[in-house]
């Protein structure tokens, strides 16, 4: 799990709480998306090297919500459901059931082991930094603008 803490002078507490919550909760989640993005890219960029239908690769997708009841983001990177083909011998490959099978391996039916072809934990570990200076950056933005506006606000009542 990633948290980020922002710290400040006081004066910048004080007007961050000024902030309404719809206005940081839209920050958040437009954050969220934004740094979930990147860790989308980097699983499919490692994907492509395991390319046997591009069933996995195009299943891969990002889905970023508010979590009900508290004041929590989550985002889910990955495989979704629904990405079927059915293969020349008449088997149904579902991406989303078999994903974990390419990701750590797995014996194989005439009792051989299926080497793992790492995409998700490879793409988490070289991206993280990435997303969180996306992140960063949408933060930085967005409270600058809605700042902005609160000091031509305040200026404006003076």
């Amino acid at each position: 799990m990633m948290t980020a803490t922002i710290g400040g002078t006081a004066e910048l507490a004080a007007t961050l709480k000024e902030l309404s919550q719809s206005v940081l909760s839209r920050t958040a989640l437009e954050a969220a998306n934004t740094g979930a993005a990147v860790f989308e890219t980097a699983a499919r960029a490692y994907a492509r090297s395991s390319k046997d239908t591009g069933n996995l690769l195009n299943s891969i997708g990002v889905r970023v919500r508010k979590v009900r009841k508290s004041s929590s983001i989550a985002g889910v990177i990955g495989p979704r459901r629904g990405f079927k083909i059915t293969a020349p011998d008449g088997s149904v490959r579902d991406a989303a059931a078999n994903a974990n099978l390419t990701e750590f391996g797995h014996m194989a039916k005439n009792g051989k082991q299926v080497a793992a072809k790492p995409f998700m934990r490879p793409a988490f570990a070289n991206a993280k930094s990435g997303a969180m200076n996306q992140m960063a950056a949408v933060f930085k933005k967005r409270v600058e603008s809605e700042v902005a506006k609160l000091a031509r606000k305040r200026a404006r009542g003076k």
